[in-house]
């Protein structure tokens, strides 16, 4: 699975538990939906009622008073622009809203993204910048600095009490769902989704799978759990945590072990 399968599998109606058995999708022409189709869906969808729409800024009460919402958090890592920021808000503008297609449950969810940019200073999308994080690590391919962003985007998720699953994704993907439905879908299950290869111990390893690594502190990481996997996920509160727990060896961050991997 490529890694920009991952996530566009997780956000659509995956039932499976591991995502290397999830159905292959063909190529061609038939399916690929364009921007405009995207938007015309989620809107006919989103059809005949208000949207309850969390933000990098909500706190989740209601002026009614009811319960606070359960939150699914969208982590975005990009340059300076999300080329498909119209259907990231039409699909997030129908969340919190139960439908005959989806489970009452869908009602106690909201979403809020939280986006890690590499030239910050380059966003002009005022939404963009009200989910923004106030850091940049300016990452460049396969650095320890896109480490270092994903672990930032994961503990501003942390931050709010009521997030319950955080997905990563990338300027390049693309809900193929309602909100609704990826809740329906992914939520009522508490597992974590990631394409996980095991490289160390197999008969074929690339040279410059070799060569990476080795560059990994075997003081802390041992053969049997070094693996490799897609970028993107999707986890539980739970999972995310451990995360960004220090790993126990003199308060060094869990990046550590992994910082000569290029």
């Amino acid at each position: 699975m490529s890694a920009h399968a991952l996530p566009i599998a997780l956000m659509g109606c995956m039932t499976t538990r591991h995502a290397a058995s999830a159905p292959s999708r063909k190529a061609g022409k038939e399916d690929v939906s364009t921007h405009a189709e995207l938007l015309a869906s989620l809107s006919s969808s989103h059809a005949g009622g208000s949207a309850s729409v969390g933000t990098g800024m909500s706190d989740g009460r209601s002026a009614s008073g009811a319960p606070p919402k359960r939150v699914f958090a969208v982590l975005v890592m990009l340059l300076d622009v999300l080329p498909y920021e119209e259907v990231w808000r039409a699909w997030s503008s129908g969340a919190g809203r139960a439908s005959t297609a989806t489970s009452s449950q869908a009602a106690e969810w909201e979403v809020r993204f939280f986006v890690h940019a590499k030239l910050p200073e380059r966003i002009k999308s005022p939404w963009l910048r009200s989910h923004l994080l106030p850091v940049s690590f300016r990452p460049e391919w396969a650095s320890i600095e896109l480490v270092k962003a994903t672990l930032a985007l994961i503990e501003a998720a942390l931050g709010d009490e009521r997030v319950e699953r955080l997905a990563l994704v990338s300027e390049t993907c693309v809900p193929v769902c309602t909100f609704n439905e990826a809740v329906a879908s992914v939520c009522a299950d508490p597992c974590s989704w990631l394409g996980r290869l095991r490289v160390l111990g197999t008969a074929a390893v690339h040279d410059l799978t070799k060569k990476r690594t080795a560059a990994i502190d075997r003081s802390i990481v041992r053969d049997e759990n070094i693996g490799k996997a897609d970028q993107w996920f999707l986890l539980t509160r739970e999972h995310a945590s451990v995360l960004t727990t220090p790993d126990g060896t003199a308060g060094k961050p869990t990046w550590w072990p992994f910082r000569n991997v290029w």
